[in-house]
């Protein structure tokens, strides 16, 4: 599978609990319009082992700021920039990376850390 980046790091989100867990919504510039909850995303961590195409180690080639940390063979986890863990979210016609979490007590971020077509 090709990849093809057609959007960059942006912050979607910037809140309390309270939003974090809604549905969220941004619009693509063609226009096409992308949801999702942070329910419904994939830790890297949980991707990587069901990954045959080995679509993670590309995505990690072209995003540099997403770093994969093994302190032991079995423990493995991912941290963005922020230090918030990146997540994958694939549609039909798109791969998101997603990184979402708590980055300080009660205040929440969702970040967009790029998009690519299929």
């Amino acid at each position: 599978m090709e990849l093809k980046q057609i959007a960059g790091k942006q912050l979607i989100y910037d809140g309390t609990e309270d939003g974090f867990y809604k549905e969220h919504s941004f619009k693509l510039d063609n226009g096409d319009e992308i949801k999702f909850s942070p329910m419904d995303v994939i830790e890297l961590e949980d991707f990587e082992k069901e990954d045959s195409e080995n679509l993670l180690s590309k995505l990690l080639e072209i995003l540099p700021s997403i770093k994969r940390f093994a302190p032991t063979p079995d423990f493995i986890y991912y941290k963005n920039l922020e230090d918030i863990t990146p997540n994958i979210k694939e549609s039909d016609k798109y791969i998101f990376i997603i990184s979402l979490g708590e980055v300080q007590p009660t205040r929440y971020q969702i970040y967009i850390e790029a998009i690519f077509s299929k």
